[in-house]
C-alpha cells in the first residue's frame, strides 16, 4: 500500500547475489514500480475480453449483422447473414451491398445510406432483399451509423431479420 494514497502498488523485484572473494556475502535487489504497466495490461485484457464477447454475440445471432462503409461496400458479414442471404463472408466482404437489393429497391438503399451519412438510423424497415439463389426474402432492417473516435460517421451497421422467422419467434 502506498502511504499517501492507500492504493496497492505492483512491483517487479529482481534479486542478485553480492559476492566477495568468490563467496556470497549478501543479497541485493532491484525493485521497479510497475503499477501503471499492470493497470494498462489489465485494461487491455478487459477490452480484449469485451471484444471477444461482442464478436461471439454477433456471430451467434440468427439475424444478418452486416457492416458497410459509406459507399455501401460490405466490411463485415456474420453467419446469420450467410443463413439469410446464402452468400459467405468471403463472397460479400468487399462487395457492394446492392448485390442484395432488387432493382426496384435500389433507391431505398440509396436513401438508407444518405440518412446514415447524416447520422440518422433506420428502425425496422420491412422490405425485400434478394438471396444468392435469386429468391426474394421479406426482411426487417435496422441500420445505424458507425462513428469513429471523433464522432464522424464512417459506416453503418445493419441488422436484417427474415420477417417470417421473426414473426415465429
Amino acid at each position: 500500500m502506498s502511504k499517501t494514497s492507500g492504493e496497492a502498488k505492483h512491483w517487479r523485484v529482481s534479486y542478485y547475489p553480492i559476492r566477495a572473494r568468490g563467496a556470497v556475502i549478501g543479497v541485493g535487489l532491484i525493485a521497479s514500480d510497475v503499477t501503471d504497466e499492470t493497470r494498462a495490461e489489465r485494461a487491455t485484457e478487459r477490452v480484449a475480453n469485451l471484444s471477444r464477447r461482442l464478436a461471439a454475440i454477433v456471430e451467434s445471432s440468427q439475424d444478418a449483422i452486416i457492416g458497410k462503409d459509406l459507399d455501401g461496400i460490405v466490411t463485415s458479414w456474420n453467419s446469420g447473414a450467410e443463413s439469410v442471404f446464402g452468400y459467405s463472408a468471403a463472397e460479400m466482404v468487399g462487395a457492394p451491398i446492392l448485390r442484395l437489393v432488387p432493382l426496384d429497391r435500389v433507391d431505398e438503399e440509396i436513401r438508407i445510406l444518405g440518412g446514415i451519412r447524416r447520422g440518422e438510423s433506420v428502425i425496422q424497415l420491412e422490405t425485400v432483399r434478394s438471396t444468392k439463389s435469386g429468391r426474394l426474402v421479406d426482411v426487417s432492417i435496422t441500420a445505424s451509423p458507425i462513428r469513429d473516435a471523433d464522432g464522424r460517421v464512417v459506416g453503418a451497421s445493419k441488422i436484417a431479420g427474415d420477417v417470417p422467422i421473426m414473426r415465429a419467434r
